[in-house]
């Protein structure tokens, strides 16, 4: 699952990046991490962003990218303070939304044990995302992640609601409810 969100990250910096926009050149180092990840080389990806925040130490898409690379490595003081940052320096326009920042966020606290905080994320990320012009794609994920902790938490007719916003908003046709059959999953 925590793969799940890079491989959707990657796939909405390439739909953002094939509608034909002009591409910064400072942005170079970054482009080629996210190729590097695909290819799965996550060490040197980490050192073209190192390379492009030392640049431009304001890219909120570049914070990002490397907020979920330290996630995946547990790393999570590092993935907060790039998460941070990624919300802080937010510009429209740029390779991500700012919903999948939040959600990001959220599920790093969710993985640190920090539910209010995960909760406040997940709840930012999908009010974002219901507002997204992009098309945000991750509507499910962030319900269900939310959904897991209320669940979590013995708040029953939260999951259920969240639960059966997923099933009302499943675009596929297929139908899934996680809770009492999932293990901890912050999505």
């Amino acid at each position: 699952m925590k793969n799940y969100l890079l491989i959707i990250l990657l796939l909405c910096a390439g739909v953002y990046n094939g509608y034909g926009q002009k591409k910064q050149p400072s942005d170079y180092r970054l482009q080629k991490a996210i190729d590097l990840i695909q290819n799965g080389d996550e060490k040197e990806a980490m050192k073209c962003l190192d390379q492009q925040l030392q640049e431009t130490p304001d890219n909120a898409d570049a914070r990002i990218v490397r907020a979920d690379l330290y996630y995946r490595q547990k790393k999570y003081g590092n993935a907060l303070s790039d998460a941070n940052l990624a919300i802080k320096y937010y510009k429209k326009g740029g390779m991500f939304s700012k919903y999948i920042m939040y959600w990001n966020r959220g599920r790093t606290y969710c993985d640190m044990e920090d539910s209010a905080k995960a909760l406040a994320d997940y709840d930012t990320a999908y009010k974002l995302a219901l507002k997204d012009k992009k098309g945000a794609t991750n509507i499910q994920e962030i319900l269900y992640g939310r959904a897991q902790l209320y669940y979590e938490q013995k708040e029953y007719d939260k999951a259920d609601a969240d639960y059966a916003q997923m099933l009302k908003k499943r675009r596929d046709g297929s139908i899934g409810y996680g809770g009492a059959y999932s293990q901890h999953d912050c999505a």
